[in-house]
């Protein structure tokens, strides 16, 4: 087995999402894969890890000058990928390249993309193999929005670095991948491949069959809504409910777990909804098992942008829970693709009125619902994706 050297600035961030899937495939696959030496943010968490540690600090000072720029109308040079550029990345190579590792080979994560950076400056010193792993991108992301043109060039080049010199580039959706072969090319096809997210099944509770119990239909969406997403379109068809089907309405109840748009909230509070639609805020990751599993439909909501990437790792959740699953998403994005593949429904953000006969249909008839793929979520599995790059790594290796 090949030992990597893993650079995950969010390894030890309780709340980040791409620190919670690294977490979950690095500390559980020792059965498959060597213990890696992960390089990760100085940040007080309460994690504790099985591999070795090296905590290397986010220069606080050095970031204040990029928040500067921000406060003097340059916001653009905070993006060229992200502040960690100068704050965080040069300190990782120099203690990597001062320490006594041993490794095989490098495993970078994004976001932030200066983990790339950092593997990238790494791997020119040492010569080693280098894996880069995507699960967002970084060209198109919707948290970086450019109004200079010469510096968004500046991070588009970046990002080709990257592309013309990882070994193994490694993205979790399709439309990453064939974004990076419009802007790069066919000659790093071969190099690239698909993984899903994992998640380690031996944390969870086991879910038997559900069966909606009690009088409401208890609807979930677990995680926040920021950025190009809107709860709009289900509040909408709620709305429509109440004045349409009064005796469906008073059947449900949704509960948004994490953050949620003001506009949203206040459409709730100006349409009398407050007594159907509850707002828990932020809850910890490891005291979510409750609401999975009094759910009776999950709720997930895409960004409302053309092909859209976005994967949220709930779905993972979505799916082991085996409750039916209403999408907000839209066309040809890979939420929608994930529902199709797996037998739920998708709606586009203008279909209000297509919600509102999903809910009633839900409300009526429950049954209906459980024609999905109960099954789907085995690929998941952190046993399953271990597989899949060991075989990439015995590939690596033997070029």
């Amino acid at each position: 087995m090949y030992t990597p050297l893993l650079i995950d600035y969010d390894y030890q961030i309780v709340h980040s999402a791409s620190g919670q899937i690294a977490r979950v495939f690095w500390e559980q696959t020792h059965d498959f894969l060597s213990r890696p030496v992960v390089v990760c943010s100085e940040q007080p968490s309460g994690l504790t890890s099985k591999n070795r540690l090296i905590k290397v600090k986010d220069r606080g000072w050095i970031r204040h000058l990029f928040g500067l720029c921000r406060e003097l109308g340059l916001p653009d040079v905070c993006h060229i990928p992200d502040q960690r550029r100068f704050s965080w990345k040069p300190f990782v190579v120099k203690a990597v390249m001062n320490g006594d590792y041993n490794y095989d080979y490098i495993h970078s994560i994004s976001c932030p993309e200066s983990s790339h950076l950092a593997a990238l400056k790494l791997k020119q010193l040492t010569g080693k193999p280098w894996v880069a792993q995507f699960n967002d991108p970084w060209i198109g992301n919707e948290a970086k929005q450019f109004n200079t043109r010469c510096l968004q060039k500046i991070d588009v080049e970046l990002e080709r670095e990257v592309a013309e010199n990882a070994d193994l580039i490694i993205h979790s959706n399709r439309i990453m991948i064939e974004d990076w072969l419009e802007r790069y090319g066919a000659q790093i096809s071969s190099r690239m491949v698909l993984f899903p997210f994992s998640f380690n099944i031996a944390q969870l509770p086991d879910v038997a069959e559900h069966h909606k119990r009690g009088d409401k239909l208890k609807i979930s969406h677990i995680g926040h809504i920021y950025g190009a997403r809107s709860a709009s379109p289900i509040l909408k068809a709620i709305y429509a409910l109440k004045t349409n089907s009064p005796e469906v309405y008073r059947q449900i109840e949704l509960t948004f777990i994490g953050s949620l748009p003001e506009d949203d909230k206040t459409f709730v509070e100006k349409k009398g909804l407050s007594d159907c639609v509850h707002f828990l805020g932020k809850i910890p990751p490891e005291s979510l098992a409750k609401y999975y599993l009094e759910s009776d439909l999950f709720l997930v909501i895409d960004m409302n942008v053309p092909r859209s990437p976005s994967y949220p790792s709930k779905l993972l959740m979505y799916h082991y829970y085996r409750r039916p699953i209403l999408s907000i998403a839209p066309s040809d994005s890979i939420i929608e693709d994930d529902m199709l593949k797996s037998g739920h429904q998708c709606f586009t953000y203008d279909d209000t009125t297509g919600i509102e006969i999903y809910l009633k249909k839900a409300v009526e008839d429950y049954n209906s619902l459980q024609s999905f793929d109960h099954n789907y979520w085995h690929q998941f599995t952190v046993e399953n994706v271990a597989q899949l790059y060991s075989q990439e790594l015995d590939k690596l290796f033997a070029e």
